[in-house]
């Protein structure tokens, strides 16, 4: 119940990356996101101007936590690279045998590595691709791995852009005493930005993953206004990934995000998005720093 793809393998690492992504329903994949461009789409590491680095903690209910840190920079004419971390994961799991005799507390974590470059093709037209070495470990029990994702960017107007994601268009993940193996599955991510003016953006993303053998689509919303200092923002998404008669049945997410001067020369912009949660799991608070 807790996600659509909750019960597949890599369920942690798709929860989100930042505030900002997370408060817009996880659907930007079409505008700068800077400090975290990798994670949203590598296409756009090809618009990076200067050193951008971006950290993220989300302090969520039952004993869950994300950490993300990336490192950006621009390559002149060749476009932009980013070097990132992603952890998430779970303390305090009450531990039981077969019996449902307690077995004691143990943890969980995923985390990768993430290499990501980005470059221009065409005119407006953009790509990138993303190379992580993957990690997860379940109490004493350990896995290792590798994946990869394709991101493609075609921007038609200032006002309008499309993108097309690939996450996980490759992998491998192998459990180190047993030796068995798992896959990621592969989701398909067509997103889209519209400016509806200079202060009002829309952001729309249509998932898309072939599980067990069902085809699964799931829309992810974004509104964000701008204002010169301040951004204020609501994301929708939608709660049952498949189309069904809660089709409309949306979680709602709200954030903020606020420019910080530093030293005249570098700008914080320190993003907030509060989860109200969806299974009454209670609320999270996820925070995000970004220097430019």
């Amino acid at each position: 119940m807790s996600d659509y793809l909750g019960g597949d393998q890599g369920a942690g690492y798709r929860y989100g990356t930042n505030a900002r992504s997370v408060s817009l329903g996880n659907a930007l994949s079409c505008d700068q996101i800077n400090g975290f461009n990798a994670f949203a789409n590598p296409a756009l590491l090809s618009k990076t101007e200067s050193i951008e680095i971006g950290s993220s903690y989300f302090l969520m209910s039952l004993d869950r936590y994300v950490h993300a840190i990336s490192v950006s920079r621009n390559l002149s004419s060749f476009g932009g690279a980013s070097l990132s971390y992603f952890e998430s994961g779970v303390s305090n799991i009450q531990g039981k045998d077969f019996s449902n005799e307690s077995t004691g507390y143990f943890s969980s974590k995923n985390s990768y590595l993430m290499f990501s470059f980005g470059s221009k093709v065409l005119s407006n037209s953009y790509v990138g691709i993303n190379v992580r070495a993957l990690f997860l470990s379940i109490d004493n029990q350990k896995s290792n791995g590798f994946g990869g994702d394709l991101g493609l960017l075609h921007e038609f107007s200032d006002k309008l852009s499309f993108s097309l994601v690939i996450n996980n268009i490759f992998n491998s993940n192998v459990w180190d005493e047993t030796n068995l193996s798992d896959n990621l599955p592969q989701i398909n991510r067509f997103g889209a930005r519209w400016n509806l003016n200079n202060n009002i953006k829309i952001h729309s993303v249509i998932e898309h993953t072939n599980t067990s053998g069902l085809e699964i689509y799931r829309f992810k919303n974004g509104l964000e206004m701008d204002r010169k200092n301040y951004s204020l923002r609501l994301g929708f998404v939608q709660r049952k990934g498949q189309f069904s008669n809660e089709v409309l049945d949306f979680k709602v997410l709200a954030g903020l995000g606020i420019d910080i001067n530093f030293l005249e020369s570098n700008k914080i912009r320190l993003d907030y998005c509060i989860d109200f949660g969806k299974e009454n799991e209670g609320i999270s608070n996820l925070v995000s720093l970004s220097i430019k």
